[in-house]
């Protein structure tokens, strides 16, 4: 949500890049022959493309007629400094603690399990009413004013969650809510060139 005075006060994630060209310089018939190929992204490092300033513009669905910028950003556990400059009032949703930055992506083969943040155990939705509101197979219910992990597993009751469980999803990153166009997401593959040179 875009609050009043605040405004890119978010670094995106850090993201580096290693590139080569291997030669081969000979002789040839009088001419000078440089046979080269060139490597972008040798160790085929991946990175979210998008735009902060026109998010359409990359994976995500157009706005405004989707919220999947709003789902994927909301959906990271942002360190806790990017929210000195919002008062208790102005604050939108409820943020959990991590090291997150816009740019930090959940693997394709790592399944989606949504933490779905509630102000207090009050808000916990009754078990009845889990399968019309949840899409997936699993999700995690968080606590914000005790800090409780609650699971729902697509069947029986909300549960206490594991905290080995609750670690796992924390670790995998299971939780981020990627763009819905995926074959946009990702758009710097390693890639070879192969040339010749020939000078006279």
């Amino acid at each position: 949500a875009t609050i009043l005075g605040v405004n890119n006060n978010i670094q995106m994630r850090d993201f580096l890049f290693l590139n080569a060209r291997l030669s081969k310089n000979f002789n040839l018939g009088g001419s000078r022959v440089m046979v080269f190929a060139d490597v972008q992204n040798l160790l085929n490092l991946k990175y979210m493309y998008f735009s902060p300033y026109n998010p359409s513009g990359g994976p995500f669905e157009s706005i405004p007629t989707s919220t999947d910028w709003d789902n994927y950003m909301t959906s990271l556990h942002m360190p806790t400094e990017f929210w000195n400059d919002v008062s208790e009032d102005e604050m939108t949703y409820n943020n959990i603690t991590g090291d997150d930055r816009p740019g930090t992506y959940r693997e394709r083969d790592v399944a989606f399990i949504p933490i779905e943040i509630i102000a207090t155990s009050a808000n916990l939705p009754a078990t009845e009413d889990l399968p019309a509101l949840i899409q997936t197979g699993d999700v995690l219910y968080y606590v914000h004013d005790s800090g409780d992990w609650y699971h729902w597993n697509g069947s029986g009751s909300l549960q206490p969650a594991p905290a080995s469980f609750v670690d796992q999803v924390k670790d995998d990153k299971a939780y981020i809510d990627m763009p819905n166009e995926w074959h946009r997401t990702f758009l710097n593959p390693r890639t070879i060139s192969v040339g010749v040179r020939v000078s006279f």
